[in-house]
């Protein structure tokens, strides 16, 4: 079998925050066209200088003692409008700001801040009317534009933001807060050549300050553009060479890289400096890269050591020690970590893990069963249970049972098809009933359709028609399985016994000739030990 479930591992790059001035959606700031208008009497400086001052009660008394003389000033309406929502009066708010588009429907001003207030309360396809009614007005207004392509790129279409970013940064080509809101759409669409360059740009036009640096480097490392945040953070480096974060970025960007002599270069000299338990646990996973693996467990068991409280590196300690077959020692730590977190998924699994490769296979099967009741709308728990019954030939009871009922709460998953169409199949070979089988083949069936790149779904859904003596299907099926999965050791030798049943004698001796090679390589580690290897692999991913 093969994982169905993914983990995605948290990037460790650490922006720092204090650098740049930039659009977000929670922002209510009025846009340049929103003041100086010809003729007014209000003085609005003290009040705009509270609302910066976050003075929000006092701006709110004397706009709202302007208007009672004057309803109809737009602009005091705008600003009352910003202050509201600032002291969280969404529908308050919303009152002034649509007052203030009646009162000046051609306004880009008007529109551009009803448009945030309506993104900042999560109507986002309103919002995106005021904006574009905003650019209608005022195609060259660059805050149109930013706040147009800042709602585009939450709902994820981040190549339609790119191009009211570009036309942002047209309109406003000296603006560092404009530039950066195209950078970040960059580095989503994996731009990371137009992404340096408008790295380059910001830099020049905002002060190049270490901290900007940082965070522009620490951006491009967490979307995968090495090269470019290694450049920034060395700049960065060679302005604040005492910077914690920087170095720290700057090492972990080199090891994602895959410059592990210049990762262990920048890491070695903070772990003297100022070791920390996140060094010690990057440095575990640079040593465990660089194949030195003493070095790795040290580092990794003194993070552990360091930072008790920390669950990922409780989990890294315990891992890296399965990795080298301690089994012993992951024993002794994965148990007392499960009852420190006992809501982790992946410290529940990994003491089940350590408990089959110590073939405690009865308490392995026990873990991961409590596991997947602890956790029954996650289909990992379940996939090991599964697993392991395989392994050691012997499923629990309970094991059908909560895998048909997360199938029956998830139907668009191919997992749970899969499995019970395994488990179908391998009743219906004991009881030798044809309505077991026609059961398997339709579960089967519905797991390829949900994930046609499975191969052990092609396999057992091939030794269904194999046993109901459809030798061509079964032929066809195995074929698919081996394509997806060549090493699939079972698949060769189900496929020379279609052969030969087909009168192919020749591409028979073939598939055994390849099942004998693979089984030969199978041998050189344990069933168990292989077992193990895959229960890692997927705890990893």
């Amino acid at each position: 079998m093969a994982n169905p479930t993914e983990f995605s591992v948290a990037m460790k790059f650490r922006p720092t925050h204090a650098c740049l001035i930039y659009f977000t959606l929670a922002s209510l700031i009025l846009c340049s066209s929103a003041v100086g208008f010809a003729g007014d009497s209000f003085d609005y400086g003290p009040v705009e200088h509270a609302i910066q001052k976050r003075n929000f009660a006092w701006a709110q008394q004397e706009l709202e003692k302007h208007l009672r003389s004057d309803a109809a000033d737009f602009r005091a309406h705008m600003l009352l409008g910003v202050v509201l929502d600032e002291q969280n009066k969404p529908a308050d708010a919303a009152q002034h700001f649509r007052k203030a588009v009646q009162l000046q429907p051609r306004s880009p001003a008007a529109h551009i801040n009803l448009g945030k207030h309506n993104a900042r309360v999560g109507d986002l396809a309103q919002a995106i009317e005021e904006f574009e009614a905003a650019i209608h007005l005022n195609p060259a207004d660059p805050a149109g534009h930013a706040n147009l392509g800042l709602v585009l790129m939450s709902q994820g279409k981040n190549s339609m933001a790119f191009g009211e970013f570009q036309q942002a940064a047209k309109a406003a080509p000296q603006d560092p807060a404009t530039w950066f809101n195209l950078f970040k759409c960059q580095l989503e669409l994996k731009q990371f050549p137009g992404a340096r360059a408008s790295a380059e740009r910001i830099s020049t036009l905002a002060p190049a300050s270490a901290e900007l640096l940082d965070r522009l480097g620490a951006l491009q490392a967490q979307a995968g553009d090495y090269a470019g945040a290694i450049e920034n953070l060395n700049r960065s480096f060679a302005k604040d060479p005492h910077s914690y974060e920087t170095r720290y970025n700057l090492g972990l960007a080199y090891y994602r890289a895959g410059n592990l002599p210049k990762a262990i270069e920048t890491m070695e000299p903070i772990r003297k400096e100022k070791d920390t338990a996140e060094v010690e646990n990057l440095l575990g996973e640079i040593y465990e890269k660089r194949e030195d693996y003493l070095q790795a467990v040290r580092a990794f068991q003194k993070a552990a050591e360091m930072d008790p409280s920390n669950e990922e590196y409780r989990f890294d300690f315990i891992y890296e020690l399965l990795v080298h077959k301690n089994y012993d020692a992951a024993l002794l730590l994965a148990q007392p970590a499960v009852l420190d977190f006992p809501s982790s998924l992946r410290l529940n699994l990994i003491l089940g893990v350590t408990q089959f490769a110590k073939g405690l296979f009865d308490d392995a099967m026990q873990d991961f069963l409590r596991t997947s009741r602890k956790f029954p709308d996650l289909e990992l728990p379940l996939y090991f249970l599964g697993l392991a019954g395989d392994a050691i030939k012997r499923n629990l009871p309970e094991t059908l049972d909560l895998v048909q009922a997360y199938s029956n709460r998830h139907p668009d998953q191919f997992w749970p098809f899969y499995f019970l169409g395994h488990a179908a199949f391998q009743a219906a070979r004991a009881s030798h009933a044809s309505q077991d089988l026609q059961e398997a083949e339709s579960l089967l069936k519905k797991s390829i359709e949900l994930n046609p790149g499975y191969a052990e779904s092609h396999l057992d859904l091939g030794n269904v028609y194999f046993q109901q003596k459809l030798w061509q299907q079964a032929v066809q099926e195995y074929q698919k399985a081996i394509s997806l999965q060549p090493a699939l050791t079972e698949a060769h030798f189900r496929l020379y016994r279609a052969y030969l049943q087909v009168g192919d004698s020749t591409r028979a001796q073939r598939e055994m000739e390849i099942h004998q090679r693979l089984q030969r390589q199978e041998e050189q580690a344990s069933a168990r030990q292989r077992q193990v290897t895959v229960f890692l692999y997927n705890l990893h991913k």
